[in-house]
């Protein structure tokens, strides 16, 4: 029988906003784009097709669009377990943790 289900939203469990933003700021700077970490970070939370549209051109985005969203998830993903850390604990999370 299942007695639990953990459901995490991104920044809920995990807080990965900036390992969001710095593997797109990689990324972007791989393929010929260097943009600051700022701008990029107050654009995370759109789909990357979204993100894209703010620092790309159509063109640019047609010729290497989706090889970049590819190279910033593998990215992403490479360095979420070694660099990621927990949010704090919220009031919803340590009325759960009594239950």
């Amino acid at each position: 029988m299942l007695e639990a289900v953990i459901f995490d939203i991104d920044g809920t469990l995990l807080d990965s906003v900036d390992l969001h933003a710095q593997a797109w700021v990689d990324t972007f700077a791989a393929h010929g784009h260097a943009l600051p970490f700022e701008k990029v970070r107050k654009q995370i939370g759109k789909g990357g097709d979204q993100l894209m549209a703010v620092f790309l051109t159509d063109s640019e985005i047609a010729t290497f669009g989706e090889r970049l969203e590819a190279d910033r998830g593998a990215l992403f993903k490479q360095r979420l377990s070694s660099e990621s850390a927990p949010v704090s604990r919220r009031p919803c999370a340590d009325a759960a943790a009594h239950r």
